[in-house]
């Protein structure tokens, strides 16, 4: 509602969103973009954020804690995952996002 908007400061008009898309239409607007294809996920062939190479294009899915992100996503994206340390066992989308895309920013500009 109101409070999104507000949490925004403005944002929100600056940003294109599409929405009601399938994972074919993302993987295809991908491959059309020249823009690798992740998706966050706890998986065996997931690469620890760090180890890819944000330099290039990038279209990240990220999956919010209870329902991930879809199987017909996963099955187009290469899938990247970030490691956990101590006890907890994930971290909520927002910070699971800033976490990631920081990475892809600090690859860009500082290294």
């Amino acid at each position: 509602g109101d409070k999104v908007v507000r949490a925004t400061m403005g944002s929100l008009f600056h940003l294109p969103i599409v929405a009601d898309v399938s994972a074919a239409e993302v993987a295809a607007f991908a491959e059309a973009a020249d823009c690798q294809l992740l998706a966050t996920a706890l998986d065996a062939l997931a690469k620890p954020h760090f180890a890819v190479d944000f330099r290039r294009g990038s279209l990240i899915a990220f999956g919010n804690e209870g329902n991930g992100v879809s199987e017909a996503l996963l099955r187009a994206a290469a899938k990247v995952y970030i490691p956990m340390y101590g006890r907890a066992e994930s971290l909520n989308v927002g910070v699971s996002s800033a976490v990631v895309l920081y990475e892809a920013v600090r690859q860009r500009r500082f290294a």
